[in-house]
């Protein structure tokens, strides 16, 4: 009969079906908020528009907002592991991983990419329209991922028997050390769960795993 931990190195993820009853621990993700929070540079983005329409207002209302949007993304990806992640930290880089945690709409990080490199010459003056739009899509990026930074999924209770190469074994829980690109599996003994032997699987970002855990917390935390 195999032992917890042949069950546990063979369990695939993919096959893990939420049953409704995972029980939740949340942390909070650190933004930077000094000397100037994403929330300012996007205020100021916004009062810039509205206190004209001059070449010096458009540029500077898509400069703050430029900066409201890559200290958001910045915070936010280093908050799930993106240290982790491996390769420069470019805005494309940060957009790809992000899309793999699924901490907010592929559609919305497209538009956010499609339109940052619209602008991405600056030598060109953005039309107020151009600026308009880029506010507004940054402000629902920062409000998407608003959630995530006061309540990121941190421990969750699964208590949920699952099923590796035919036979049942107990999965504890799913734990994140998010900062370090970490997840980790607690597994136990179907026939006595809190007294027998219990084995622990690790999986750390880049790995494929990783981020399949990561979508399974993200996607069933009610």
């Amino acid at each position: 009969m195999p032992s917890i931990t042949d069950l546990a190195k063979k369990f695939d993820i993919q096959t893990l079906c939420p049953d409704g009853n995972w029980i939740y621990t949340s942390s909070c993700i650190k933004t930077r908020d000094e000397p100037i929070s994403a929330e300012q540079y996007l205020k100021f983005a916004e009062n810039d528009l509205s206190d004209g329409e001059s070449e010096r207002h458009l540029i500077n209302a898509l400069t703050n907002a430029k900066r409201a949007l890559h200290l958001r993304m910045e915070d936010v990806c280093l908050g799930f592991g993106f240290a982790s992640y491996g390769g420069m930290r470019s805005f494309p880089r940060m957009v790809e991983f992000i899309a793999r945690v699924g901490v907010t709409a592929p559609r919305i990080l497209n538009r956010l990419n499609q339109l940052r490199n619209q602008v991405e010459h600056e030598y060109l003056v953005p039309s107020r329209s151009e600026v308009e739009t880029f506010i507004d899509v940054t402000s629902l990026f920062a409000a998407s991922t608003q959630r995530w930074i006061n309540r990121q999924p941190s421990d969750i209770e699964i208590h949920q028997c699952i099923v590796a190469c035919g036979e049942s074994v107990f999965l504890k829980a799913m734990t994140f050390s998010w900062e370090a690109g970490l997840v980790r599996l607690h597994f136990a003994d179907t026939k006595d769960c809190f007294r027998s032997q219990k084995e622990v699987i690790e999986f750390r970002c880049p790995a494929e795993e990783f981020f399949l855990c990561a979508r399974l917390a993200l996607d069933n935390e009610w």
